[in-house]
């Protein structure tokens, strides 16, 4: 007698799982919700080391690290920069400030886990020492000008390229961008502070938490973020560091841009087929 129950519970359970897979993706639909992000990529595909070698105040020194193919793939991603600049225009007995910049793309992956320096410096064999801190970036913001396209609140910001005199759209509250800093010390003794940034989606965020909750929001067809990495030895504090990298960024950060989709106008709709390929 217990029998014919057994099997209408089967299938009951069976019909609702049907229901579910039909209902689920019709649910996503109408909700615009998506789980899948579709990459993305910059305007004619422009790579982050084509970054102008030098621009006012800042060249680069040596030259760029290049990763074999086995490297890059646990990067996991081939659109990256790794260099050095160095200021220029420094009188003795002052020293040139060195900054260290590593940059990387990454789009479509919505499960991604970026690369930081607390756990790739630490595995590296590096000791953390203290705690990281978050400390804003002194921009130059009078060389900016508001996007007279601009709908949203704050206003985006256009700054003015060094290799084309053009002006590009920086990411969303710039006026807000923050590295999260911490120091290092090598077994040898020698100590670096290294911070970061990311541009997710548009918008600037200083953590890899930030980064999902931005670029990989259920509404959007695609999904990108770019880390940005400084490290230097010639500061004491992150506060110096923040400084040494908000004056490289004043002349960089556009050309930058430059290297990214504008999400600006992949919200309006206007994505090339070859961006979004």
């Amino acid at each position: 007698m217990a029998r014919p129950r057994i099997d209408m519970a089967f299938v009951a359970a069976v019909a609702l799982l049907l229901g579910a897979s039909v209902a689920l993706p019709a649910y996503l639909s109408y909700a615009k919700i998506r789980l899948q992000k579709r990459p993305i990529y910059p305007p004619n595909n422009l790579q982050l080391r084509t970054l102008p070698r030098a621009v006012p105040g800042w060249a680069q020194r040596g030259e760029d690290e290049v990763l074999s193919k086995e490297a890059a793939e646990e990067l996991g991603t081939f659109n990256y920069l790794t260099r050095t600049y160095v200021q220029t225009g420094i009188e003795p007995p002052d020293e040139p400030a060195r900054l260290d910049v590593h940059m990387a793309y990454y789009t479509g992956m919505i499960d991604t886990v970026p690369h930081v320096p607390e756990r790739c410096f630490v595995a590296a064999g590096v000791n953390l020492v203290g705690a990281s801190q978050t400390v804003k970036v002194p921009l130059d913001l009078s060389r900016l000008i508001v996007d007279p396209d601009s709908d949203k609140d704050p206003p985006i910001l256009l700054g003015r390229g060094s290799e084309v005199q053009n002006r590009f759209r920086l990411p969303y509250r710039v006026e807000d961008l923050a590295l999260r800093v911490s120091q290092y010390e090598d077994p040898s003794g020698g100590r670096v502070l290294a911070g970061y940034f990311f541009i997710a989606n548009g918008t600037v965020v200083s953590s890899a938490d930030e980064v999902r909750l931005q670029a990989f929001r259920l509404q959007a067809d695609y999904a990108y973020y770019a880390k940005m990495q400084f490290m230097s030895a010639s500061v004491d504090t992150p506060e110096e560091l923040a400084v040494l990298v908000g004056g490289l960024l004043d002349e960089l950060l556009p050309e930058v841009m430059r290297r990214m989709p504008d999400w600006i106008e992949v919200e309006r709709g206007n994505v090339s087929e070859h961006e979004g390929s």
